[in-house]
């Protein structure tokens, strides 16, 4: 069984990890991932990232050879109303038929980026540690406001070349206490992908491209996909 799994889990490192190490691909767009954590009083938060899940994720996003900001937000707190944002460069290839001075400047140039990189990914963790650590005492869950303000986010004009992802942690269940209903929609960005996690509630957030998925491994192995394609 240890055998299994060793071989299984060098199979996964050389599926998401290229030979290029980090290279840069030319002529692939980059990548804009918005996530939302609900973390209302009445969500149980269950299928959250892990340590592994997080990880996992940290590999795939650094060895993708694209330029990816991570825009995260929480869902039912209003101390966290705010998106923090993260950006992943890419590390572009050193030129080995260059002088020995070039050479040593892209060297000096990508480990740079390599370690900008890295805070950029401690970031995010330590932001969603901190969000997924104190469940809010709010028990209402605004996700049309959460709908509108990601929509103006993505809609920021240093966005428009980016592939456009959107993921939500929640049960989608919307409650303000009142009559209000769920009009999250973002069907008006035709190429924005919705993946939801752990969604349960029998009304949906119109998007044209969406996807649903039990918990973080299958959204991780969806994003592995979609950046091999």
């Amino acid at each position: 069984m240890k055998r299994i799994a060793f071989s299984l889990a060098l199979l996964l490192l050389s599926y998401c990890t290229p030979n290029r190490d980090q290279l840069a691909q030319v002529g692939v767009n980059p990548i804009l991932l918005v996530f939302g954590f609900d973390i209302s009083k009445s969500h149980v938060l269950t299928s959250v990232f892990d340590s592994t899940q997080l990880n996992l994720l940290e590999t795939i996003l650094t060895t993708s050879g694209r330029e990816i900001v991570i825009a995260s937000r929480s869902i039912g707190d209003t101390n966290y109303s705010f998106f923090s944002r993260q950006r992943l460069k890419p590390v572009f290839p050193i030129n080995y038929d260059a002088d020995l001075h070039t050479q040593v400047k892209q060297k000096k140039a990508a480990e740079h980026v390599k370690r900008s990189n890295a805070l950029a990914l401690l970031a995010f963790k330590r932001f969603y540690n901190e969000i997924i650590s104190r469940q809010s005492t709010n028990r209402y869950t605004d996700l049309n406001d959460f709908a509108d303000r990601a929509l103006q986010l993505i809609q920021e004009p240093q966005f428009a070349s980016f592939d456009k992802y959107v993921i939500l942690h929640t049960d989608g269940v919307h409650d303000l206490g009142n009559d209000s209903g769920l009009d999250c929609n973002f069907s008006e960005i035709p190429s924005l992908r919705l993946c939801t996690v752990g969604w349960s509630s029998s009304e949906k957030c119109k998007a044209i491209d969406s996807y649903e998925f039990e918990s973080f491994d299958g959204f991780i192995d969806f994003i592995i996909e979609q950046l091999n394609q």
